[in-house]
């Protein structure tokens, strides 16, 4: 391994080699797989437990200066301006073909800077766009001294209460800066497992306290990246780099709803004429839920085909849903197949897998708004 493959560390890697965590490359970082096995983990947090998740990898963004909303929105399809402080908001970076550099969160602060979260794969390329693309009166600092930690699950209030009974009033998508048992953090109520809970963002010098301060409690069980990755899965929840790409838009996606209507119809973004074009004209492919008609798991980059043999599409993420039993899948389809109950085909070893468009989410989402 040449230094520059050599993975890097988050502040509580120590800390996950400790509990024996089955630990795997992923992007760029050398992360926790698993702990307890992936389909208790994801139990705990679905069945009513909380789980606890490293995502220290994941980027951290402040953008101070003059106009800063005003020339955000010059890049992002998103009305930053009237976004109030304390809130945050999902977005998407765009390219000039309207498709997707990152999706992010935003949060507006009380001073009027942003601050943004982006994925872990990407923000070096996103840091990269932003400097391209942003005057050199806004400043864009990416925080390498931050982790980050989810706190996931029904009884993740009570657990962090205890420590900041402030975070009560919290509803989904809100933020503040609070005190934990000492340790000054900002705290989000979000996540991408579908269920409510927290993220909290800190200095990497408190991270192991603070992470150690939360495993304490009973109802917490620690979770690697494999349940990550069922949960939001069963919440229909995107992957960056599977569902996600710079190829395929946020019309294409199903995302549409994250687009400031305004902003496209001025053309006042990056991509907003292609973004302009598909909310209108419709598009040639689209995002669906997919469920394979036997225990076949079916995963990312499975052709999907009509019963004439024509493909009309593919499959961008799929596993084992362990909440509901059985395999479930997210893919893209020409339009005329999105219908839910629609039975098309997966070429899977050969052979054609009967599956049917089913509606997303799989398991329903139980944000606190």
């Amino acid at each position: 391994m040449t230094q520059d493959n050599i993975l890097k560390k988050t502040p509580l890697y120590d800390a996950h080699i400790q509990m024996n965590a089955r630990m795997t490359a992923f992007a760029g970082y050398d992360m926790p797989v698993s702990f307890a096995g992936g389909i208790a983990e994801h139990n705990h947090v679905r069945g009513g437990g909380t789980g606890i998740f490293d995502v220290s990898h994941m980027g951290q963004i402040d953008f101070t200066g003059s106009h800063i909303s005003a020339e955000l929105e010059k890049i992002l399809p998103c009305d930053v301006t009237n976004l109030p402080a304390g809130k945050c908001k999902y977005s998407v970076l765009l390219n000039e073909n309207g498709g997707i550099i990152d999706d992010l969160i935003l949060s507006k602060n009380h001073d009027g800077t942003v601050s943004a979260v982006v994925n872990g794969s990407r923000k070096y390329v996103v840091m990269e766009h932003l400097r391209e693309y942003l005057p050199e009166t806004v400043t864009v600092t990416l925080h390498d001294s931050k982790a980050l930690i989810a706190l996931q699950g029904a009884s993740a209030v009570q657990i962090l209460m205890a420590y900041c009974p402030q975070i009560a009033g919290l509803k989904f998508m809100e933020f503040g800066t609070f005190a934990v048992d000492g340790f000054v953090v900002t705290i989000s109520r979000s996540g991408y497992t579908g269920e409510d809970g927290f993220e909290i963002s800190c200095l990497d010098t408190s991270a192991i306290g603070l992470y150690n301060l939360l495993l304490s409690d009973e109802r917490v069980m620690p979770i690697g990246l494999g349940a990550r990755d069922t949960l939001r899965l069963e919440a229909g929840l995107c992957l960056y780099g599977q569902d996600l790409t710079t190829d395929i838009t946020p019309i294409q996606a199903g995302l549409s709803w994250c687009i400031h209507k305004p902003n496209t119809a001025n053309h006042h973004y990056i991509g907003a004429e292609i973004i302009a074009q598909q909310m209108q004209h419709g598009t040639n492919m689209v995002r669906v839920g997919i469920i394979p008609n036997g225990r076949a798991i079916i995963r990312s980059g499975v052709e999907l085909f009509n019963d004439m043999g024509d493909k009309i599409g593919f499959i961008s993420s799929g596993g084992f849903s362990p909440t509901l039993d059985m395999p479930i899948a997210m893919g893209y389809v020409t339009p005329e197949f999105k219908a839910i109950g629609t039975e098309i085909f997966a070429s899977l070893r050969g052979k054609n897998i009967p599956v049917t468009i089913a509606k997303m989410p799989f398991v329903g989402h139980k944000y606190i708004r």
